[in-house]
Parts: C-alpha cells; structure tokens; sequence
C-alpha cells in the first residue's frame, strides 16, 4: 500500500513540474474551494437563517437590495405590464417566490401602500392611509381603525384653486409607511405619512 502511494506521489509531482498542469491544478483547486465556501454559506443562510460566514456575511443585505430592486421594477413597469402576472414568480438570490396578488382599490389615484404583519394576518394600508387585514389572498377586510387626516382633500382643493399657477404632485402626499409592534398585552402601530398643513401652504 505504502508503495502504490509512494508511485502515485511521484507521477503526481511529476505532472506538477509542468506549469500548464500547475496552473490547471491551481484552477481546479481553486474552483473546489469557492464551490464548498458558497455551498457552506447557502446551508448557513437558507437552512439556518444567518449569514456570518466569512465573505458570504453581506449576502442578507444583498438579498434585501435584490428583493426592493426587483419590487421597484415591477411598480415602474405598472402602466406598459399586467402587474398580476408580472408578479406569479418573482426571482431571488437563493430561491423564487411564487405569488398570488390581490388587488386593493383605493379612493383616489396613487403609488405606493406598505404592509406589516399582526398576528396570523397582515395589516395592508394604502397609499391615502385606508386599512386592510388580509389572512389570505380571498380573505381581505377593510379594518374599523382609522389613520390620522393628512390633508389630502385640502391640498387637492388648493392645487386646483388658489395656488393653481404653481406645478403640484397631489399623489406625492401620502401615507408611506405602517409597522406593528406588541408591548405585553398592548399592540402599538407605528405610522409614517406626508401632510399639508393649509393654513401655512
């Protein structure tokens, strides 16, 4: 046995001395390598929910990136694309989400809306602050809770009226963001939005 190693030692060393074999060798290595850092780093990030393993660390943020690139996209190709199925399958770093959309009609025209989760369901408000509970794509209720005026219908009636010579974006005000969180028994949600104040323009 020692001798058959010893053999194949030596013609290994000897294909070696070559440097075109050398620099084969090397890629070869260094290919293996690379293959076993990013297979350890997918089962640490996917499997396991971390991504703390050497270079592969940044690969959460790039997902995040990747995700809101990709939602970005999607919202910018609204007016030439069907939104629904534009979005059946939406490809990701590790994996592809298969969706269902549901549409949400709002009161007035506008981009924009935010979600947060509550629970077994998810709270969805729209872009002018209407509310949502959805637990599945055919289960989506308007909610009772209110969000605080953010003058809308006041800015609209200035746009139009004393202040018409000036360009306005009244789609530009609007409700930006929602989040949800618990405190013991006490749930707290925690609202983002634009508003105009008429008085001061």
């Amino acid at each position: 046995m020692q001798h058959l190693v010893l053999k194949y030692a030596s013609i290994t060393r000897a294909w070696l001395t070559r440097p075109r074999n050398a620099l084969i060798a090397t890629f070869v290595v260094t290919i293996g390598i690379g293959v076993a850092l990013a297979g350890t780093a997918y089962v640490s990030g996917v499997i396991n929910g971390k991504y703390a393993i050497g270079p592969y660390k940044q690969a959460e943020r790039v997902e995040y990136k990747f995700f809101g690139t990709r939602f970005q996209k999607t919202g910018d190709r609204r007016g030439i694309t069907n939104w629904v199925t534009d979005t059946k399958s939406i490809p990701s770093m590790f994996f592809n989400l298969n969706t269902t959309a549901a549409k949400i009609v709002a009161k007035e025209e506008g981009s924009g809306g935010a979600l947060t989760s509550f629970h077994d369901a998810v709270i969805i408000m729209t872009h002018n602050g209407e509310l949502f509970s959805a637990t599945n794509v055919n289960d989506i209720e308007p909610m009772k809770m209110m969000t605080p005026d953010n003058g809308y219908s006041a800015y609209a009636a200035a746009a139009k009226g004393r202040l018409s010579h000036l360009k306005h974006r009244v789609d530009y005000l609007r409700y930006n963001d929602i989040f949800h969180y618990s405190f013991g028994e006490i749930n707290f949600f925690l609202l983002s939005y634009t508003e105009w104040v008429d008085s001061d323009d």
